[in-house]
């Protein structure tokens, strides 16, 4: 249920500053400790071993951080907070594969693995999602549609154009005879 709410939330904060944005988290944390149950297939234990860190990930939407000139590094950083903390806990794998049981010592074994996963997922996601980021750092709230992506952090970085960091997607795309729907 929380990653079923995460999506349409991330696309409303977009539209709002950071200061509504967080009492829109807050309101949404709220409904979920207060009027939701856990699943009632699943140890309660483990359902709300996962709620923090879902939480976690909302609030990292509305966070100041999110406003900050990033390096590739400092963006990967502030994302693992949005991709990585809230679904690499024991009760997450349990609940969503079955009755699969990670010890904490097992997954710190496999933490570097997960970072390493959670940043190629995090940059595809942004290569393909850039000209939505582009049209909405445009179009919507300055705050909640800034622009945080490693797209522009790699273009900050190297002085480049973005259209040129987003490497083999852009080349895939001309060479299709297709064009960036947005300049920027």
């Amino acid at each position: 249920m929380l990653c079923t709410i995460l999506s349409p939330t991330d696309d409303e904060l977009e539209h709002l500053s950071l200061e509504d944005g967080a009492k829109l988290i807050d309101r949404i944390i709220g409904l979920v400790k207060k009027d939701f149950p856990h699943n009632l297939d699943a140890p309660e234990d483990l359902t709300r071993e996962i709620e923090e860190p879902a939480f976690v990930v909302w609030r990292s939407q509305v966070t100041p951080e999110r406003l900050k000139p990033k390096t590739l590094k400092s963006y990967f950083t502030y994302r693992e907070l949005d991709i990585a903390s809230g679904y690499t806990s024991p009760g997450s794998s349990t609940l969503e594969h079955g009755p699969t049981h990670i010890s904490p010592a097992e997954l710190e074994r496999t933490r570097e693995i997960e970072k390493n996963y959670s940043n190629f997922i995090t940059s595809i996601n942004n290569v393909y999602s850039h000209d939505k980021e582009i049209l909405a750092a445009k179009k919507l709230h300055v705050e909640g549609g800034f622009l945080c992506s490693a797209v522009q952090a790699i273009a900050d970085e190297t002085s480049l154009p973005p259209q040129l960091t987003r490497g083999g997607s852009l080349a895939h795309d001309l060479g299709m005879g297709k064009e960036s729907r947005v300049d920027g």
